[in-house]
Parts: structure tokens; sequence; C-alpha cells
């Protein structure tokens, strides 16, 4: 852990003016979690703004325009980061001529937390399941996960939907040593479970942090034999971090619509069902603690009846990944509704803003 200052040259353009100049720039020492005040000295009765960058001012990522108590003005940032980055602050202030004076720059170096990036060194398959279907049909997720081509070790684990999820709960070990895959016609039955959830895939501490890849597949198998069904991939939980999404539309009257959820680790979700008119049908939030997975009917989640044709939108802040499910009422076919977020299967550096 460390911070440092690099004194560079500004000119004010009037003993008036450079009157108002910043004097002095510092920070506190950096939490775990990457929280830290930035402090200037500099005189009353003038607002001026603490410019964030980390990229030595190519781009700004943040500016706070503060005034100053007794001649300190401050503002305080938090970026939880798996690993250590450097962050560099200014303070300007705007002078009546048009010109401006910049104090000299703060360079603010936030620890990774070992701890966090193997919290996030993970994938999730949002929804899986194993259970008895109408007319006699069986529920069954089919899993092969596929190496990524360098050896790695890990585990496959099977979170129960409804209830909070655990590191001990029944999970699967893998082990490539070589180009291989492992498959499951049944992964939830495999360890023994039934009903609805979602996976983890986990690698072990000292593994690889390049995950191996996930094919899977819901389907209905009938009591003859045919299958029939949905495919899903698995994500990694950075990539659906404090996300927004609007347009999803419910589907006729032929299906019944369940919104789902799953979470990594405390959340807030507010969600909204818009008709096509623009009419609000329903609102509602939610707030979880921790990691867990729901699956309720559209109606019930928003406590209104969802029209063929009706929005939902969500924002969450935190890790959600959400879906739908529309199930065909006559042939009990299974479609999922994902959201379209960018996939990758290896964690480099990752902070929070």
């Amino acid at each position: 852990m460390r911070t440092a200052a690099t004194a560079l040259v500004f000119v004010c353009v009037s003993m008036t003016a450079g009157a108002q100049c910043v004097q002095k720039l510092t920070s506190t020492a950096p939490t775990i979690k990457g929280k830290y005040t930035v402090s200037f000295t500099a005189p009353q009765g003038a607002e001026y703004t603490i410019e964030e960058s980390s990229n030595n001012f190519d781009t700004l990522q943040r500016g706070d325009v503060v005034g100053t108590t007794k001649g300190v003005g401050q503002a305080t940032f938090e970026h939880h980061s798996t690993d250590e980055t450097t962050f560099q602050y200014r303070v300007v202030y705007n002078m009546p001529s048009g010109a401006e004076c910049a104090s000299e720059v703060l360079e603010v170096t936030v620890p990774g937390d070992v701890a966090f990036k193997r919290f996030l060194t993970r994938t999730i398959v949002p929804i899986v399941g194993s259970t008895t279907g109408a007319n006699g049909a069986r529920f069954k997720t089919y899993l092969r996960l596929r190496d990524a081509g360098v050896p790695a070790r890990g585990r496959v684990i099977f979170h129960s939907a409804g209830r909070p999820a655990s590191d001990a709960d029944p999970s699967i070990p893998y082990n490539f040593t070589e180009r291989a895959s492992l498959e499951f016609d049944d992964i939830v039955a495999a360890m023994g479970q039934s009903g609805i959830g979602w996976l983890e895939i986990v690698p072990d501490p000292d593994s690889t942090t390049l995950m191996p890849f996930a094919d899977v597949r819901l389907y209905n198998e009938t009591a003859g034999g045919a299958t029939f069904g949905d495919s899903e991939s698995d994500v990694m939980i950075t990539t659906f971090y404090n996300q927004t999404l609007s347009g999803w539309q419910a589907p006729n009257a032929r299906y019944r619509l369940n919104v789902g959820m799953t979470v990594i680790g405390p959340a807030t979700v507010d969600a909204m069902l818009v008709s096509i008119d623009g009419t609000i049908r329903g609102t509602e939030t939610r707030v979880f603690t921790g990691p867990t997975m729901i699956l309720e009917s559209a109606d019930s989640f928003f406590r209104a009846h969802a029209q063929p044709g009706d929005f939902i939108t969500m924002r969450f802040k935190g890790n959600v990944y959400p879906f739908l499910t529309a199930t065909d009422n006559t042939t009990n076919d299974p479609d999922l509704m994902l959201p379209d977020f960018r996939l990758t299967h290896s964690l480099l550096s990752w902070t929070e803003f």
C-alpha cells in the first residue's frame, strides 16, 4: 500500500485569481476495500472540482464540485479492486477570467484484495433443475464442461432456489490435466439433488483463473423418451454488475411467465411492469443480503397481471443476473429469455467504480 504525489507546474493568471489556487493535496490511506478521502487546503468561499483519472488524465472518470470549510475541501472515493490500481487526482479552480488554475497531481494506489478476486473468479449457470414435469415428463439439465486449453481444477456447486447459497452446498469436482470434457445428462440428479436452482463453477484457489466452458441445455424428457428444451451459457459474475435492462416483452396467453434472478452477494433490484400504452401496471423492489436465487410467476412478483405485450424493466445495484421463463401451457416446452451480456471466461483485473 502506498501513496505518492508528483508536482506539476501550473500558472495563475493574476494575483487575485492566484489567491484561489489550491495549496496542498493529500489522501488518507486506502482501506482494503479501496475507500479513502482526498483533501486539499484552499481559500474559503470558492468552489473547486476534484478530478479523478486512472490513465494520467487522458480521460476523466469523475469530477466532484466541492466548497471549502475553514479552508479545507474534500471528497471520498471507493474503488474495491482485485489487483493493485493507481488513480490520479487534481483540483481545479475555474477563474472568472475563464482561465483554469490546477493543483499538483496526487497519485493514490488502491491495494488489491485477494479475497475479493477469489470471490469474483467464478462463472454461474443462472438456472438449472431436475424435477417431474407435466404428463409424466421429466425436467432435466444437461451439462458438458470443456477445458479452456490449460490444466484446471475446481468444483461445480449446485445451489437450490429460494434459500441462501453456501460453498458447502452439493458439488462435483473437475480436474482437467489435458484437453478433455465432462458430461452429465442431468447434472442436478448427478449430485443426488432435485428441484430448481443454479450452478457455480469455481476454480480451486491454487488453480488457473481461466475457467472451463459450460454447454448447458434445459429440457423436458417425455414418457416416450423424446426431448425438447432450450440452451444457456455460463457467465462471469462481473459481466452483470450494476446493469439496467429494458424491453423484455411478456408473451401471449399461451405461455405462463416467470421472473427469475440469480443473485451474487448483497444487491437491490427495482423492477417495473409497463403496458404498451405506457401505463405502469406494477412495481417491485427487492433487497438481497447474500447469494440466492428466486423464480416466481410474473403476476406474483409484480402483484399485477402481466398482459401479452407488456414491457418489463429492471435496474440492479450489485451482481444480479435476471431471466424470464416462458412455458407453453399445452406442451410444457420451456423457453428462456436471457439478457445479452458480454461473455468472458477469465478475470484479469476488476475494479468497482
